[in-house]
């Protein structure tokens, strides 16, 4: 896992050297590792495409993204079930919505949580086509639906090309991990030594370790399922940006 300090924008470049990278180099290793082998193929897939701002039901194998990202707390003595029925704050598939959803450019309407609309263009960027999020790409209030989905989340995210970790927030209405901020510079110190040697002072920079495990993402037990079951992952964090793959 190699650490990257984050630009004002995320670096969409970096992140396709990183993508590339892999696919091109490291072959069945990541493309096709041992714990992945016959998990198949996720049944009733529905996936946004960022290109018409809709969700679609592909016909065949196709090439996705996934997004593991944490939604939020629930209302104090709220049951899942419960919250399901409660007006939402924003959109989610439900019976009453699925084929609104599935028209064109309908997402571009749509009450879209920060953290999910960021990704839609993120993976635009990054030359992709189709997402999988959970509460878009499952139908919410729908027993049947949610019998087929939840049990088969491993194939879902294992067949994924990457997933895109949005690690920094502790709900869907965080940004994507980029610096929003005034650059500071800090004043460096610097005293000369010797005619060839001088030193200069240095600051604190948290570990990118301790940034990853104090994360609300990190402390989910359905985001460290996600983390386990994805072949390729590109964390986001707060200011700097990681690849993991299994060849690390």
């Amino acid at each position: 896992m190699s650490p990257r300090a984050m630009e004002p924008l995320l670096p969409v470049g970096l992140l396709k050297h990183w993508i590339h990278i892999c696919q091109d180099t490291h072959g069945s290793a990541c493309g096709s590792p041992p714990w992945a082998a016959g998990v198949g193929w996720p049944q009733s897939l529905r996936l946004i495409d960022v290109k018409r701002s809709c969700i679609v039901t592909p016909p065949d194998k196709i090439r996705y993204v996934a997004l593991s990202y944490v939604w939020g707390t629930l209302p104090s003595g709220i049951f899942k079930r419960n919250w399901l029925s409660m007006k939402p704050a924003h959109m989610r598939t439900c019976d009453s919505t699925i084929q609104s959803l599935q028209k064109e450019d309908s997402l571009l309407q749509a009450k879209l949580p920060t953290t999910i609309r960021e990704a839609m263009s993120l993976i635009d960027n990054l030359g992709e086509t189709y997402l999988w999020v959970d509460c878009l790409c499952v139908i919410q209030d729908n027993a049947a639906d949610l019998a087929i989905q939840i049990p088969q989340m491993d194939v879902i995210y294992a067949n994924a090309a990457f997933t895109i970790v949005a690690g920094s927030g502790s709900s869907s209405d965080a940004t994507l991990s980029r610096y929003h901020g005034p650059v500071n510079p800090r004043p460096v110190k610097g005293c000369r030594v010797t005619e060839n040697l001088s030193l200069i002072s240095s600051f604190h920079r948290s570990s990118h370790r301790t940034v990853f495990q104090d994360s609300t993402w990190m402390q989910r037990g359905w985001t460290f399922q996600e983390y386990l079951l994805s072949r390729r992952k590109i964390f986001l964090l707060k200011d700097r940006v990681y690849w993991q793959c299994e060849s690390d």
